[in-house]
């Protein structure tokens, strides 16, 4: 009975991108300092995706997706913020998996609706795969990081659907990561200025409907 609550869900894709666009800092022969420069490059993706959602009780349901994603690229030659030419070449991207895990819970607590909402999600970080990856961001190993975030939300409503209180967070488990990496200084001063996730986020929402 309990596999009657069960669907399963599959889709496989494929991914041509022609003459995309990707912006990059790059240090030309004749130029002081790495500036902001657009290149040209042909992708190709495949990708299969997997979901799953299961009503384990009445009051209990999980689910779970995840997507595991190979590309290719080629990109123009370009040099980049360290002034090394980086050629046309064609990069083969490792395999990458990406998952969301979720619950609910409503648990019948005599008075309203209470539900308790989990999800962990996961990226699996492909930064070391860039073509003409520089030194400097090679040198930071958080920048290589895999994404770990666990969001939680308890919420109450009353029985005529006009009143909702909501506590909830955002990267629970308070996960920092280098979301990105450079600027015009890295080049010239090597002092590369990186930009971070946010931190935990707590908050409350109160809404009312009439």
């Amino acid at each position: 009975v309990a596999f009657d609550a069960l669907r399963v869900t599959a889709s496989a894709y494929h991914l041509t991108l022609d003459n995309r666009q990707r912006s990059v800092d790059s240090k030309a022969p004749d130029s002081s300092q790495a500036v902001p420069t657009i290149i040209n490059g042909d992708t190709t993706i495949n990708g299969l995706e997997i979901g799953l959602d299961w009503a384990v009780t009445p009051s209990v349901n999980i689910g779970f997706v995840t997507e595991i994603r190979h590309s290719d690229e080629e990109w123009q030659g370009f040099y980049n913020a360290e002034g090394t030419f980086v050629p046309k070449e064609k990069n083969n991207n490792k395999a990458s998996t990406n998952y969301t895990a979720r619950l609910d819970w409503m648990p019948d607590l005599g008075v309203g609706a209470t539900t308790l909402h989990l999800d962990y999600v996961f990226l699996d970080n492909v930064n070391r795969d860039q073509v003409g990856l520089e030194d400097y961001k090679k040198a930071i190993p958080e920048y290589f990081k895999d994404t770990r975030n666990l969001n939680a939300r308890l919420s109450w409503e009353n029985d005529d659907d006009t009143i909702e209180i909501g506590l909830w967070s955002k990267n629970l488990l308070d996960e920092r990561y280098v979301l990105s990496v450079g600027g015009l200084a890295a080049s010239v001063l090597r002092t590369p200025i990186a930009r971070i996730n946010r931190g935990r986020e707590v908050g409350i929402d109160f809404t009312y409907s009439f």
